[in-house]
């Protein structure tokens, strides 16, 4: 019997009737079905759930068994969720870097099963050009660490006030 590989996010009541978020789906012929109790910790999960099957559609590219003690699994987790550049023109008026952005068509040489030669991670490793992006106001909500998904990119509701000295 085969599995779509594809997952889905279907809310639901849970048995004290709150609404809640469902993933599930199949995974290497595991079924998987995780319960959220919102839609974007649904969608995330299910991002990387998607990212995990395409990884083992691909062959070669595996999830491995590690012996990290929790700080060097944190400190590993760190390192790569902060893959940084140089900024480009758009960023350099208000950082001095900017995160590593894949796009469609390098997404695929970077998730690929062989290392990178050195030229190849500093051609994709470069900031996205600036062209290619767009800048914009966001509310004071995105500033806190703890706040995810949409409405991080909300425009703020209205400008800061005029702090008065004196």
């Amino acid at each position: 019997m085969t599995h779509d590989r594809s997952f889905t996010v279907s809310r639901f009541a849970n048995r004290n009737g709150v609404s809640s978020w469902r993933v599930s789906g199949y995974l290497a012929g595991v079924r998987i079905r995780k319960n959220f109790p919102t839609r974007e910790e649904a969608a995330a999960e299910k991002s990387a759930l998607d990212l995990r099957a395409l990884q083992s559609a691909a062959g070669g590219v595996r999830a491995a068994t590690t012996f990290l003690s929790d700080d060097q699994l944190r400190e590993a987790e760190a390192a790569f969720r902060r893959l940084t550049a140089a900024p480009n023109e758009l960023v350099a008026s208000v950082h001095n870097r900017m995160p590593v952005i894949l796009t469609a068509e390098t997404m695929p040489r970077w998730l690929g099963s062989e290392p990178l030669p050195e030229e190849e991670y500093r051609a994709l490793t470069q900031p996205l050009p600036a062209a290619q992006m767009q800048e914009r106001e966001v509310s004071r909500y995105v500033s806190n660490s703890h706040h995810e998904g949409p409405a991080c990119h909300a425009p703020p509701e209205a400008p800061p006030p005029e702090l008065a000295l004196g």
